[in-house]
């Protein structure tokens, strides 16, 4: 009953039965069973273009690396110092011992800040898998433990992927891990003779070999062949003085053959041999010269895929470099010893299908990608070096066994995504290889079972959590729309889902937790110029918060928070979301602009806490020292857009005080970001200075989260003139849609004056003492009234109690957060 495909089979059965109307009382007991079953996002996806638009990357984004170890510590104390020589140096190492070696004291004492695990070998596959999860970048390095680095490779791999707008991943030149030295051996052609370089094998910390003529008996035997030819490639060690190896004539070959052996390259001129019966061992003198003409080898630069046996090949594989591979490239496939891929790829799939153990998941992962419409990019200015098959020796039984059972599965894979059906895949046969770990196969098999009859889509799916997207264009403006969609990511985190933040441009998450004191803990961000319905279909959930955002989305559940609503939309806009307005205010003008549309009216109030109910006199009293003589506005500086008017309330502000219409005590605190590289921001800024100068007045640009919060507890006033001198039929946009910053007021028991068109109107419509303007003159005058009765609360001629304020901000607050949770929490997907 647990298996997939069995699970699979009964939700489609049950779907059936409730479209035919079955009780659904019925159905409970296998609904609350097949809770954790959730349905996978399809393989390949219908995209909308013929190649998608993944968008460029700006800045410098945080590279996760992820390095899976199985008892390689040797090999990283040569890898970790390339790592932290990298000029690129915006990334954060995670490291994944798969075996029984300790690998964390060396790893430390080379890169301090590591993120260490050690597992019980779930494989090389599903180890990527859980890294990925703790990986906080907007772009992921797979990386072997057998490579090393050149000082570039890195920020030649984030520039490749940062300027191509179709690359979903990019992979370096890799060479092998050592220079080579080609050796030719020759004699007169059908004179046969056989050599042994097993003395050389032993005594060598780099044991590949290419063999380019001859016959290759076993690991170290080579015979030579009819043009009496044997051409090898060795890495001779760079400390290595002299070359080893036996060398005998044929069985049937009784006399001396002679043998001449060159040194390719080296200038050295060739070695007369002779081949006896008997093997001789020869020891050859390696000069500086010898050494001096080795050459480095390629082992990848990207990988093709054989349309006929579906085959991947590694492109250039052995192929000594003449500057063949010397331009950028699109392949199909890429080698998964090195590859830089977009953080967005995996919002619902995991990197690699768990299954494959080792081996060919880098080929399905490969697949996926060119399936679903974006390219593989090679750079040949990002070079690393590689071993190749050290964790398993390749040859080996177990590397045998490995290569063979993955092949299986990748051919499988294929079968089914070119012929899709719903049996899913057919068993897996373990090969048979003498002398393989118990433990290895015991494995293998729990995974064998759990692939038959499953489809591909399941097995790359994220199985545990529903994937929710926020995407919001201005997380860097800190405004009050931002704290609303944060709110909202907070709640979909709380309810268990994955969170990303999604944005065009660069913003910092931990800068965001600290402003609006979030916990935003274990979400992660995507950062694309293109944020496309394309996108959009990748999430369980996708949320839209973005301004004015005209973005078609293909999620499972879409909701758009509207601000306010924008004209000249489409129906295919209108009908994808559910749209969340603010207040009662945008949805009347979203009815009026848009007709009928899904929506809830739902307050950006959903991060606040209720309050305590207060019966005794503690709002206007000035002798609470909670409270001081402050009147207190917030809004971002910019003339342009949505302006908050500040030049206004300065104004009014300097003429009340000029002419003693409220007492030379008040001040006035003015507070809100400014954009330094917009003229039009900074200008507004400068120019309410200028309204102020000599006033008991502070305008205070940036200021810190926990600083605000102190002047909106300490304030007796709040101010909010946003849609001033604007015309509420003709601009209604330039009013205040909502209030956050009225809101917060509330919360911290401000008496509000606000404009009494927009949201903040029917905010304050129920508090006691709140009072509203429609002109310059009438918020002068609601100034005016507001100290007057401060000052009478504070000599005791008025009482004042905080229920209204506490009444109407916790109905708010309640009403919000049910309603999100329902939308949250109601997923039929």
């Amino acid at each position: 009953m647990k298996s997939t495909g069995q699970l699979r089979e009964l939700s489609i059965l049950v779907q059936k039965l409730k479209n035919e109307g079955y009780p659904k009382s019925i159905l409970k007991e296998f609904v609350s069973m097949n809770a954790s079953y959730r349905k996978p996002h399809p393989y390949i996806y219908p995209w909308h273009e013929k190649i998608r638009n993944l968008g460029i990357l700006e800045g410098q984004p945080l590279v996760s690396i992820i390095i899976v170890s199985y008892n390689s510590g040797a090999d990283l104390t040569k890898l970790l110092p390339t790592l932290s020589s990298q000029s690129y140096t915006n990334w954060e190492l995670i490291l994944i011992e798969n075996g029984k070696e300790n690998t964390y004291n060396l790893t430390q004492s080379i890169i301090e800040d590591v993120q260490y695990h050690q597992l019980d070998n779930p494989g090389f596959a599903e180890a990527n898998n859980f890294a990925l999860d703790k990986a906080s970048g907007e772009l992921i390095l797979l990386l072997n433990p057998d490579t090393k680095l050149e000082e570039e490779t890195l920020k030649q791999l984030v520039h490749g992927l940062s300027i191509d707008n179709t690359a979903a991943a990019v992979c370096p030149k890799i060479y092998f891990w050592a220079p080579f030295n080609k050796i030719t051996f020759s004699s007169k052609p059908k004179e046969q003779f056989n050599i042994d370089i097993g003395p050389f094998l032993e005594n060598t910390n780099y044991r590949k070999v290419f063999v380019r003529e001859g016959i290759a008996s076993s690991e170290s035997i080579i015979t030579s062949n009819e043009k009496g030819l044997i051409i090898l490639d060795l890495a001779f060690q760079a400390e290595a003085s002299v070359f080893e190896f036996l060398l005998w004539s044929s069985m049937d070959h009784q006399d001396e053959v002679d043998v001449k052996l060159d040194f390719n390259g080296s200038g050295e001129g060739l070695k007369q041999l002779k081949a006896k019966p008997a093997h001789d061992l020869k020891k050859l003198d390696l000069s500086k010269r010898i050494h001096s003409a080795s050459r480095y080898l390629i082992n990848n630069f990207g990988s093709n895929i054989r349309h006929g046996s579906k085959q991947v090949y590694d492109v250039g594989f052995g192929e000594e470099d003449y500057g063949q591979y010397g331009t950028r490239i699109y392949r199909e496939a890429f080698c998964g010893c090195c590859v830089l891929l977009r953080r967005d790829l995996f919002i619902n799939r995991k990197i690699f299908i768990s299954q494959f153990f080792a081996y060919f998941e880098d080929s399905e992962l490969s697949l996926w990608i060119r399936s679903n419409k974006m390219n593989i990019l090679c750079i040949p200015s990002s070079i690393i070096y590689h071993k190749h098959a050290e964790s398993t020796a390749e040859g080996s039984n177990t590397w045998k066994l490995l290569v063979e059972r993955s092949s299986s599965i990748y051919q499988e894979i294929t079968k089914q995504i070119e012929c899709p059906t719903e049996i899913g895949m057919n068993k897996i046969l373990m090969p048979e290889h003498e002398n393989t770990d118990k433990f290895l196969i015991r494995k293998l098999q729990t995974y064998n079972k759990s692939l038959e009859g499953s489809l591909p889509s399941e097995l790359i799916a994220i199985k545990t959590k529903y994937i929710v997207g926020i995407y919001n264009s201005y997380w860097n403006s800190l405004g009050g729309g931002e704290k609303h969609a944060l709110d909202i990511a907070c709640l979909a985190k709380k309810l268990g889902h994955e969170v990303y933040l999604i944005c065009e441009k660069n913003f910092s998450i931990d800068k965001l937790s600290n402003y609006y004191e979030l916990n935003l803990d274990g979400m992660k961000k995507i950062i694309t110029s293109s944020v496309s319905e394309s996108l959009t279909q990748r999430f369980d959930i996708f949320v839209n918060s973005t301004y004015h955002s005209s973005i078609i989305s293909r999620a499972k559940k879409s909701y758009y928070v509207v601000s306010f609503p924008h004209q000249d939309v489409s129906k295919d806009f209108l009908s994808s979301y559910i749209f969340l307005h603010n207040s009662e205010y945008t949805k009347r003008w979203a009815q009026k602009f848009w007709g009928d549309h899904l929506m809830v009216v739902l307050n950006p109030v959903l991060g606040f806490k209720l309050k305590t109910t207060v019966t005794h006199n503690t709002r206007l009293n000035l002798n609470n020292n909670s409270k001081e003589k402050l009147l207190f506005t917030v809004g971002r500086f910019d003339y342009d857009g949505h302006c908050k008017n500040q030049h206004i309330i300065a104004r009014a502000f300097n003429e009340l005080s000029s002419n003693q219409q409220i007492s030379s005590s008040w001040k006035l605190i003015i507070a809100g970001s400014v954009d330094e590289l917009k003229q039009s921001s900074t200008m507004h800024f400068n120019d309410v200075k200028e309204i102020l100068a000599g006033c008991n007045a502070i305008v205070i640009p940036n200021m810190e989260r926990k600083d605000l919060m102190d002047f909106y507890r300490k304030s007796l006033i709040y101010i909010h003139a946003a849609g001033m001198q604007a015309d509420p039929e003709k601009n209604p946009e330039r009013f205040e849609h909502f209030g956050i910053s009225v809101f917060e007021s509330l919360m911290n028991n401000c008496v509000p004056i606000v404009h009494e068109n927009g949201g903040p109107s029917s905010q304050v419509r129920s508090i006691a003492g709140a009072l509203q303007f429609t002109t310059y003159e009438s918020l002068k005058e609601a100034i005016v009234e507001a100290t007057r009765n401060a000052n009478l609360v504070s000599k005791g001629d008025v009482h004042s109690t905080d229920d209204s304020f506490t009444i109407a901000t916790n109905d708010m607050i309640q009403r919000a957060t049910k309603e999100a949770v329902n939308l949250l929490s109601a997923i039929t997907l």
